[in-house]
């Protein structure tokens, strides 16, 4: 078994950055935050003691055209990001795509049945993807 190392938020967006062609100022532009955010955050000089919140990462998400778990992928510090659940939960809203019902569901589980925001965020997607199958099997009822 290798050594893994663990990769932060900031050193996630700097690789997709770059990998797409984009300054620092730019992503700042894209994400509407200030000049010098996103090189704060790269450095690991964002996020503090609370963790980041969910609506930044959202907003670099889009910016980067990536989804939210991407810039939280594997080996991510998780710790930079508080409240794991709930952070989950505002990425998923501010996502959109995932409804109230599922969301309350899997906020009713209890705290630790999930390690981190990623476990969290692949929990709401999973029973998410299973509601809507389960519907879609339904037979209709009607004339």
């Amino acid at each position: 078994m290798g050594y893994r190392r663990r990769v932060s938020v900031g050193q996630r967006i700097r690789q997709l950055r770059t990998s797409k062609g984009l300054s620092q100022n730019a992503l700042d532009r894209l994400t509407g935050f200030s000049d010098g955010t996103t090189s704060r955050l790269e450095r690991g000089e964002r996020g503090g003691k609370g963790g980041l919140k969910a609506a930044t990462v959202s907003r670099y998400a889009r910016a980067l055209e990536v989804q939210p778990n991407e810039l939280l992928g594997e080996g991510a510090a998780f710790a930079e990001v508080a409240d794991e659940r709930d952070q989950a939960v505002q990425i998923a809203r501010a996502d959109g795509s995932i409804s109230e019902e599922t969301i309350a569901y899997v906020m009713a589980m209890p705290e630790d049945y999930a390690r981190s925001t990623l476990d969290w965020i692949r929990l709401l997607i999973t029973k998410d993807a299973l509601d809507k199958m389960h519907a879609a099997k339904k037979p209709e009822t009607g004339t």
